[in-house]
């Protein structure tokens, strides 16, 4: 099977269930073990069967809690090495394991030491079973609700883990953005500030004495460093954008000098390449 990770939440909710679900079966009483263990190992949820673990105390219970933390459900008697060992396990898992996903079902002998509706009202169990009614098929039962419940929240973890993962990416392409950002406006800055001295330059250079080849050189060299201090702009523009700051500007424009200014700016390579 698929690690969760890896699995569509469209899938089937019982697709997040290991291929064989852990029961815990605890109780003082051995011939109860080993009747629950017959009862149980025909028992079957969406064809997967059970791994059964026994505890024959609340603190054997404990130990075993502490090393299987993949334990679905536990079917836990009452009165054990005290009358309330049952319920004080309860408390242990909820209070202080902090496991909320486990299903409790209490089963007890003796069900004037733990009226079902105190129990029920004051404890976080998912099922209360009196041995002497629970039957094979009433065991089913509370055992499929409680897998079932398991399951959903197996599913519901994995999509809040799956949110939650989104969200840190989410926060992580925006920081990434925001660099990026950064890095365009200042290298932009950086860039144009010796562009402009080289149009300074230039326009000094016009003002000199200079040969019709030397004038015409200056000139493809001030369309040259104009479109490059454009470029510079255009990638300004990009920050500005992906910033949220953008202001469109209209302006006219003459399409013939367009291609002049276009013409000007290969000259010089064409010539060199005898075109």
């Amino acid at each position: 099977m698929s690690s969760r990770g890896d699995m569509p939440l469209a899938a089937s909710v019982d697709a997040f269930l290991p291929e064989r679900i852990v029961l815990l079966v605890v109780d003082d009483d051995e011939a109860v073990l080993q009747v629950t263990r017959l009862i149980l190992s025909r028992f079957r949820y969406k064809d997967r069967p059970l791994e059964i673990l026994e505890a024959g105390s609340a603190a054997q219970a404990r130990e075993v809690l502490a090393l299987r933390p993949d334990i679905a459900v536990i079917l836990l008697d009452v009165v054990m090495e005290s009358d309330d060992a049952g319920l004080r396990l309860v408390e242990h898992i909820r209070n202080q394991l902090n496991n909320h996903h486990i299903r409790i079902l209490l089963r007890t002998g003796q069900a004037g030491y733990a009226p079902e509706r105190q129990v029920v009202q004051e404890y976080d169990i998912n099922d209360y079973l009196v041995k002497s009614d629970a039957t094979q098929s009433r065991l089913f039962l509370s055992l499929t609700a409680a897998i079932r419940s398991y399951s959903d929240i197996l599913r519901a973890e994995e999509l809040a883990r799956r949110i939650a993962e989104a969200e840190h990416q989410r926060q992580l392409a925006d920081q990434a953005s925001l660099a990026k950002t950064d890095f365009l406006a200042h290298m932009s800055h950086e860039i144009r500030t010796p562009l402009n001295g080289v149009a300074g330059i230039v326009e000094l250079l016009a003002e000199t004495s200079l040969s019709a080849e030397q004038a015409e050189l200056l000139r493809d060299l001030r369309y040259v460093s104009s479109a490059l201090l454009d470029v510079v702009n255009d990638v300004l523009d990009v920050a500005k954008i992906e910033a949220g700051k953008l202001e469109l500007e209209q302006s006219p424009f003459d399409p013939a000098a367009l291609l002049i200014d276009c013409a000007h700016m290969f000259s010089l390579p064409a010539s060199d390449n005898g075109d």
